[in-house]
């Protein structure tokens, strides 16, 4: 909620001109599920806000989180028919179950199970047999064909040809999604991170930008 469309034109007028944003899924239940601290609603203004505020974007979708039925996989896919004209990609991944992640942790609370003989993060099926690797193959497929038909981009729009400069910035992450591999360990990772305000993001975008101009 804090990414209003007034703070994401300072965003846009201090130099910055990509996010990426971890979505992760178009239904609600999923991103309540997820431990996700906003709406579809939400969700959807945002990517409007930043369309129309110059800053090109992408949105993650992760596809076959447990709980994810065929109408959970079916909002997801509207969602992104609403929402692919404003952005620049789409990143889409089946679900990989982590070491070290909540879900892996708590597996049989998940229902999740692994292939016999596959100690892999992708290998895993739930133990209703609805959520399996071919199922989330299948779904991700289709992800991709809607994207292929129907993406549209003007990439050239975002091309800068000057210093190349780039901040990995997690804004206001807690590790609280139960499939992030820190999960559980916010004090420890906390210790390693900076933790900046709006007001304080704008500050430091405007140094870099007063030095270097536009950047990318």
């Amino acid at each position: 909620e804090e990414l209003t469309r007034e703070f994401l034109n300072k965003l846009r007028q201090v130099g910055c001109l990509n996010l990426s944003y971890g979505l992760e899924s178009g239904s609600d239940k999923i991103l309540k599920l997820m431990n996700k601290n906003y709406d579809v609603k939400i969700a959807e203004r945002v990517i409007r806000d930043t369309y129309e505020s110059g800053i090109g974007f992408s949105f993650n979708i992760i596809i076959g989180f447990p709980g994810e039925t065929e109408l959970e996989f079916q909002e997801t896919l509207n969602f992104i028919k609403r929402n692919i004209v404003y952005t620049g990609s789409v990143p889409l991944n089946p679900l990989y179950v982590q070491r070290g992640s909540e879900l892996y942790k708590n597996r049989k609370e998940w229902g999740i199970e692994f292939a016999q003989g596959l100690n892999s993060d992708l290998f895993w099926y739930t133990v209703d047999s609805l959520n399996n690797y071919e199922e989330r193959l299948r779904r991700l497929n289709i992800c991709k064909n809607l994207i292929g038909d129907k993406f549209k981009t003007d990439i050239d729009k975002f091309q800068i040809n000057k210093k190349f400069f780039n901040w990995h910035l997690h804004y206001g992450c807690n590790y609280r999604c139960p499939y992030c591999q820190f999960q559980g360990r916010w004090q420890e990772m906390a210790k390693f991170n900076r933790y900046l305000s709006p007001e304080e993001w704008l500050v430091h975008w405007q140094r870099v930008y007063d030095k270097y101009g536009s950047i990318r």
